[in-house]
């Protein structure tokens, strides 16, 4: 089956995988296709991401002929901080974005940045935004996402436990990653 890929800022591919393809063999097939090294991208195959590399293509509902995004892993800053977000799936922005002091259901995982050890997990979390309950780069990497969105957020050690945290096995000055999943806001403080 031939699969379009979507190159930014490049011009797009064609790349012809058969049904037992895998997610990983697909990427090294769009690095060698387009000259992008296969570390710096990910694939969004019908809206999600995917990172799980032994996933096999036609396992994901892709037919001949769909669109696949090769996205650039960029990580931005969230204005003002030194947290860093990137999103790995949009959410609905025909809906309201986050704003202070709404309180929104969250799905999240939280991972020790340098050894990719998860150190938290939970689903269903109620949390409310921007007001000095959690750390600061978590607070700020939520404002503006929308219904459906899964951001991951790079947060320093100055904007999370810069003294480490010993029940979650936080070692002091370690950079975290949160990937959280925005369900909905379910009310304001």
């Amino acid at each position: 089956m031939d699969l379009f890929v979507s190159l930014p800022g490049r011009e797009n591919i064609v790349v012809t995988v058969g049904e037992r393809t895998t997610v990983g063999e697909l990427k090294e097939d769009v690095a060698k296709e387009s000259g992008l090294e296969k570390g710096t991208f990910d694939l969004v195959i019908l809206g999600e991401k995917v990172m799980n590399e032994s996933v096999e293509v036609s396992g994901l509902g892709v037919v001949d002929g769909d669109v696949v995004e090769a996205s650039v892993s960029e990580w931005w800053p969230v204005k003002g901080y030194q947290t860093k977000y990137k999103i790995a799936k949009f959410g609905d922005d025909t809906q309201p974005p986050v704003a202070r002091n709404d309180i929104i259901a969250i799905d999240v995982t939280g991972i020790l940045a340098s050894t990719r050890h998860q150190i938290w997990s939970t689903m269903g979390l109620t949390h409310t935004v921007d007001a000095a309950m959690s750390i600061l780069g978590f607070d700020k990497g939520c404002l503006g996402m929308f219904p459906g969105e899964v951001r991951c957020l790079l947060i320093p050690p100055e904007e999370g436990y810069i003294h480490g945290y010993k029940s979650l096995n936080i070692p002091p000055n370690t950079e975290l990653i949160f990937e959280i999943r925005y369900h909905k806001t379910i009310g304001t403080r």
